[in-house]
């Protein structure tokens, strides 16, 4: 819960960016905050609260590898083959969590650099993004990589799509598209 509320305030304030030069100035606490979500995720620490059938997962597999991502996909499969029997702050968890590790994995072993951006920041230097993306619980935070920061992803995002449509949104398959 503690984690939950850092990044709640942490969210609520833009990062800086310089429009002259149009280049993120990234706010360290944001990545800290998701790599500890990715580091709760793959079991490495431990919260008062945890995701959705934690036992469905095999943790001691996620070492960060884009092979890792297929022990993610089955473990989204059974959450969301059972979605409605469990609590909103575990199915919260599951989609902050693993979307984090996802981002991880992405930034471990992607070529270029990825960064967390929180949405404003984001869509005051992107503003024609607004239309197409609005803020919301899973694109409040961005992945965002360039030099100009206008590449980005939404990992948090797709977890949440696999757990509400289906396994049509792989996440061994949508990592492979950053790192191959």
């Amino acid at each position: 819960m503690k984690l939950f509320l850092a990044l709640v305030l942490l969210l609520t304030v833009n990062k800086v960016h310089s429009k002259e030069e149009d280049v993120v100035k990234v706010d360290p606490n944001l990545s800290g905050i998701f790599s500890t979500f990715a580091k709760l995720c793959a079991g490495e620490i431990k919260d008062e609260s945890d995701i959705a059938g934690a036992d469905q997962l095999n943790r001691s597999g996620l070492d960060y590898s884009l092979d890792s991502l297929k022990l993610l996909d089955s473990y989204l499969l059974s959450v969301h083959q059972k979605i409605s029997s469990f609590p909103q702050k575990e199915l919260e968890n599951t989609v902050l969590w693993c979307g984090a590790y996802v981002g991880e994995v992405i930034t471990r072993t992607a070529k270029g650099d990825y960064l967390w951006e929180a949405y404003d920041s984001y869509v005051e230097r992107n503003p024609e993004i607004k239309e197409v993306m609005p803020l919301s619980f899973t694109t409040r935070t961005i992945l965002v990589s360039g030099e100009d920061g206008k590449a980005m992803t939404l990992p948090v995002n797709k977890v949440y799509r696999f757990l509400t449509e289906g396994p049509e949104n792989n996440i061994h398959y949508y990592g492979q598209g950053f790192i191959n």
